[in-house]
């Protein structure tokens, strides 16, 4: 007598992120292979290096319907190769292959797949995230001619040699950009050059729709010169990124050449995320 067991296919949202679903086939879950864009073996080894190689959202895969439709679209090759394959318009615009996430040593995958009703949808979210956010010429030649220092946001040598430290922070990327915050009373901070002589300013890039807990402190050198409220989408604001200028008091940076940055969030919030920070002198 031959007995055989199906293990049941499953398609789940994510429990905090319920834009994203991820596809189980028994206590297997499943991931699609993608092309890894010139990354080799030691990279794998390197976690930075993968991390800051995105992929624009057009080339990511997003699964179009419900979630039950999704899930009857699924099907397993004959085999015991144990791939599962959805068809070109049952959920998604090409074909996919799912296999055992297991098995994808030293290869970039895709776990968690974005999901949207409409193929309508998914062509607003092409488009919005192909958008332009960077400063604009004006803004950009601005701070060309008033910057006296800037760190690359979350990435990795940029924060060594701005001796970033680091409490309960961590990364991630949105626009195309990196970003780094800190969550129930974390903090990050940076060592920032300065002018001895000039007035000097913050400028920080922060996400126009940012809201729920998110009351944080920026210190200078342990001296708190700013709270910030983002537990509401910033109103008058055009760009989903824009620049928040803080003054620094004179006394905090007359005589010296570094200050130290320090993004502090308060009990129970968030502080950031930030994609970008610059001291600058203060016009």
């Amino acid at each position: 007598m031959d007995i055989s067991f199906r293990p049941q296919l499953d398609v789940q949202p994510l429990k905090k992120f319920s834009q994203y679903v991820s596809v189980q086939y028994g206590a297997m879950v499943m991931a699609q292979k993608i092309a890894n864009h010139g990354l080799g073996h030691d990279d794998f080894v390197n976690i930075d290096a993968v991390a800051h190689k995105t992929l624009p959202f057009s080339e990511v895969t997003t699964l179009v319907g419900s979630i039950p439709s999704i899930r009857k679209s699924i099907r397993r090759l004959d085999g015991d190769s144990l791939k599962l394959v959805l068809k070109p318009g049952a959920g998604a615009v090409a074909e996919i292959c799912l296999v055992p996430f297991s098995r994808l040593l030293f290869n970039r995958y895709e776990i968690y797949f974005p999901r949207v009703d409409t193929s309508a949808e998914r062509d607003s979210l092409i488009t919005a995230t192909t958008f332009d956010y960077s400063p604009s010429p004006e803004q950009k030649a601005r701070y060309e001619r008033l910057q006296v220092d800037g760190v690359k946001v979350a990435d990795n040598m940029p924060e060594r040699e701005h001796k970033m430290e680091s409490y309960f922070s961590s990364t991630g990327s949105d626009f195309g950009q990196h970003w780094r915050h800190a969550v129930d009373g974390g903090f990050f901070m940076y060592q920032m050059r300065c002018l001895p002589d000039k007035p000097m300013s913050l400028a920080i890039l922060f996400r126009q729709d940012d809201s729920g807990a998110r009351i944080s402190d920026i210190q200078v050198d342990g001296r708190i010169i700013h709270t910030i409220d983002h537990c509401s989408p910033m109103e008058g604001v055009e760009k989903p990124l824009y620049y928040h200028e803080v003054e620094i008091p004179e006394e905090l940076t007359r005589g010296k050449t570094f200050i130290t940055v320090k993004f502090n969030a308060h009990n129970h919030q968030i502080a950031g995320g930030i994609f970008d920070l610059k001291t600058i002198v203060r016009e």
